[in-house]
């Protein structure tokens, strides 16, 4: 087996496992990135009148306004937010255990496609959004988790990106069904059924899963059941010689009991940084103009005048493209970096944003060549996205939280993305009517803005370990005014990581900027650093020019130790021991009698 790391911390040792539960955990999340897409995109084929003149500019762009509309798919989001808000999602994700809140999502599915298959009123559409709303907060906090804690620990990084790649993937597949619907029924009351209803297939598979998978050891030791925490992790590893992952699991989760406020944490001045750039980031996806595509992709073309079954083709050549290019961050993240990506990709959707603003108002309306021309344009837009915010908006956040702001951390990241996904989808349609042509230039405006934001602050997290990624604000132009202003759980114990790792090589001690208030504190408490202290000044007592350089470095640190505690000797018997052939040296340096008297 190859070697693995815990998340956050130290190779331990070799973590032994099979594939077979991970190629299970891989399918898992399909099924729940299948329920997703098809609560998105499901209301695409529910019949628009094709139109059936050339309307005017102001027709063209009004003529899909609808409150009704707009409602439909954006009370989905206002569920989730709520759910979010209250807690309850992180309550029963705490409380009643991963495998439960899978199977509780998957029930609101099951319900919310057989309210669609018999709506016989659209308050049983709105019912049926609403279920799903809440289906999709307790997936996208429970399934993520619960993969990451079973998947093998060297696979883990991946799923950063197959989360998107399976989002993509399955409104791809969404869009399709969408046509196909569109083709063998759409002049028919059960076209729409079967596009919306079919959301229960995903649904009843998800709910499969969370009623018979194992539940995550992490999630049984929070609640207390430690031996069948043991019995699931050699069951899922496939051998019983787990003890190495299980001590680091019982760890992490005692790190994890001890964070007792992180929502303070998280809204203290130190941890600024993180709380700005996990809001922004999936703000800025949402304001990046993508749900124009996503949501009314079909509505546009048809309002410049195409079939409703051109439309639902553009729909899919963008969802294709969307797809495909996911596959570009999913490659290149790791070499390019996330700056470059996020920046490359802002002045790609700006120009092409600029593009279509341009066409809209120049162009004549309902012109054939004018939709193509724009669905052209739209790719481009799409492809940056899919590299870029699609991804990066989740990856991004969840490196630069620390373990006393984590779970607070990634809250309000899935937060506002529903919030404001609700907003972008309850307001889209009336700013295409009221501003028609320049919404595409409000969202271009966005967009330079969140590109701009992006080179000011957001600091580079490639190559960088997961659990070091939160100093990057110590040195950051901005954010260190922030960062400095104490030192935190997560960051002291990188630093004597760090310091560990350099003495068993016999380097310097490393600096950290803002971590020298507590740099000799470490260093007091783990004799193993002692022969590493750093040099000191030429005159001071124990100068190692002047007493030898590891023995010197060595009665430096018992000097500075004795001066700040009587209890030194007490705390460190042994190392005091070793000292003791040196006691008449210390003597000699300091005058100090008292000193051999407390040895």
């Amino acid at each position: 087996m190859e070697e693995a790391g815990v998340a956050g911390g130290n190779v331990k040792g070799k973590y032994n496992a099979n594939l077979g539960f991970w190629i299970v955990s891989l399918a898992l999340r399909a099924q729940r990135h299948l329920s997703l897409s098809w609560s998105l995109r499901g209301q695409n084929c529910v019949n628009v009148p094709t139109p059936k003149t050339i309307v005017s500019k102001n027709e063209l762009f009004c003529q899909f306004n609808s409150q009704i509309l707009q409602l439909l798919t954006s009370c989905l989001f206002l569920a989730g937010t709520v759910s979010e808000c209250t807690g309850f999602t992180a309550y029963l994700n705490r409380y009643h255990g991963r495998t439960r809140v899978m199977m509780y999502s998957g029930i609101a599915f099951m319900i919310a496609g057989i309210l669609f298959a018999a709506a016989f009123h659209v308050s049983m559409i709105f019912i049926g959004r609403i279920l799903q709303g809440f289906a999709i907060s307790f997936a996208s906090v429970s399934v993520p988790i619960y993969n990451s804690e079973m998947s093998p620990p060297q696979f883990r990084g991946t799923f950063n990106q197959l989360f998107q790649l399976f989002l993509t993937l399955f409104i791809l597949i969404a869009q399709v069904i969408n046509l196909i619907m569109h083709v063998t029924g759409a002049e028919n009351s059960w076209g729409f059924r079967l596009s919306l209803g079919f959301a229960f297939v995903p649904a009843f598979m998800l709910f499969m899963a969370g009623t018979f998978l194992p539940d995550s050891p992490n999630s049984l030791l929070e609640r207390g059941y430690i031996t069948q925490a043991r019995k699931n992790l050699e069951y899922i590893r496939g051998t019983k010689d787990v003890d190495v992952e299980f001590n680091d699991i019982v760890e992490a989760a005692e790190l994890a009991a001890a964070v007792k406020h992180p929502w303070r944490n998280l809204f203290s001045a130190k941890y600024r940084p993180q709380l700005v750039l996990s809001a922004c980031c999936t703000l800025f996806q949402q304001w990046t103009g993508i749900n124009i595509l996503i949501f009314y992709a079909p509505e546009i073309f048809l309002a410049l005048g195409t079939t409703r079954t051109i439309s639902l083709v553009a729909g899919i050549i963008i969802g294709a493209c969307n797809h495909l290019s996911t596959y570009v961050s999913a490659i290149l993240a790791d070499y390019l970096g996330r700056r470059f990506l996020f920046l490359e990709a802002g002045v790609q959707m700006f120009s092409a944003l600029i593009v279509i603003s341009i066409s809209l108002l120049c162009l004549p309306a309902s012109s054939i060549w004018e939709a193509w021309y724009i669905l052209g344009m739209a790719c481009v837009f799409d492809m940056a996205y899919a590299w870029s915010w699609g991804p990066l908006a989740w990856t991004y956040p969840s490196e630069i939280q620390v373990l006393e702001t984590r779970s607070a951390g990634m809250a309000v990241t899935s937060l506002f993305n529903l919030l404001f996904s609700f907003v972008i989808g309850q307001t889209f349609l009336s700013m295409l009517c009221t501003l028609q042509w320049g919404v595409f230039l409000l969202f271009a405006c966005c967009v330079a803005f969140m590109t701009t934001f992006v080179y000011l602050f957001f600091p580079e997290t490639k190559g960088i370990p997961i659990e070091e990624c939160p100093l990057l604000f110590k040195t950051h132009w901005f954010w260190k005014r922030y960062a400095n202003r104490s030192v935190g759980f997560q960051e002291r114990m990188v630093m004597e990581r760090k310091m560990l790792e350099a003495a068993e090589q016999g380097k310097p001690l490393p600096d950290i900027p803002g971590m020298e208030s507590v740099k000799d504190d470490i260093i007091s408490q783990n004799p193993t650093l002692a022969a590493h202290i750093p040099d000191v000044q030429p005159g001071d007592a124990g100068n190692p020019k002047r007493h030898g350089s590891a023995d010197g470095r060595a009665l430096e640190l018992w000097l500075r130790e004795y001066q700040t505690t009587h209890t030194f000797f007490e705390r460190h018997a042994a190392a005091a021991a070793a000292m003791v052939p040196n006691l008449g040296r210390i003597q000699g340096l300091t005058g100090c009698e008292g000193f051999s008297q407390s040895a």
